[in-house]
């Protein structure tokens, strides 16, 4: 397991900068609290993600036009 501060692990400000505008830290924060968002790790009041668990969520997100769905 790698160093919390390294390349495979990422703060929630990381995860905010990936999105922009479109997610706030506290939406960020009940998403975590509602375990409906990426996979964490909590360490006392520290929070990471794995970068790979980011990128999986996003894929869990996608919406596939109904067209797309059914050629």
């Amino acid at each position: 397991m790698q160093n919390p501060s390294g390349p495979e692990f990422i703060r929630p400000t990381e995860v905010l900068s990936i999105f922009g505008a479109g997610l706030t830290e506290q939406r960020l924060r009940q998403l975590r609290h509602q375990r409906r968002g990426p996979a964490f790790i909590k360490a006392g009041k520290a929070v990471f993600y794995r970068a790979a668990d980011v990128a999986r969520w996003l894929e869990s997100c996608t919406v596939t036009p109904e067209s797309l769905a059914n050629p």
